[in-house]
């Protein structure tokens, strides 16, 4: 996990360099040191990555939150967004990112995560929450 927390901490500080002053990006890990958890590389970031895709405007005031909590039992982690939704002209996105990530954790972590993600409309806000209990350090996925 804290290979993990890095990679996060060095993937937003870059975004942040290409971002506007109208956008707050925020990154809190509450992980156990040491941690003996391991989880799979690059799953987190694709959630960030989401974040950093579809919750960012060039014109209105926007903002990426990031939690990442890591136990000795399992690791949390919750990334809301600005929520832009993108009219019917927009192909920019297309969700396969996101259908491609659950299919990933089904194979990787069969009955041993949660992933919720929704959008409060009222308050435009995206959020996904990914839940897991993860592999043993030094075990082979």
């Amino acid at each position: 996990m804290e290979e993990e927390t890095a990679l996060l901490q060095h993937y937003v500080d870059l975004m942040r360099i290409r971002l506007n002053d109208n956008v707050r990006v925020e990154l809190n890990t509450d992980v156990t040191d040491p941690c003996h958890l391991y989880v799979a590389p690059l799953v987190i970031i694709s959630l960030v990555e989401n974040a950093f895709k579809h919750g960012v405007s060039s014109t209105e005031p926007s903002f990426i939150s990031i939690y990442i909590q890591a136990t000795e039992e399992s690791i949390y982690c919750e990334v809301s967004n600005s929520n832009f939704p993108k009219n019917d002209h927009d192909h920019s996105g297309h969700g396969i990112g996101m259908t491609q990530l659950k299919e990933r954790l089904d194979i990787l972590y069969p009955g041993k995560y949660k992933w919720e993600h929704y959008v409060i409309s009222d308050k435009n806000i995206y959020t996904s929450k990914l839940i897991q209990v993860p592999q043993v350090q030094n075990k082979v996925i």
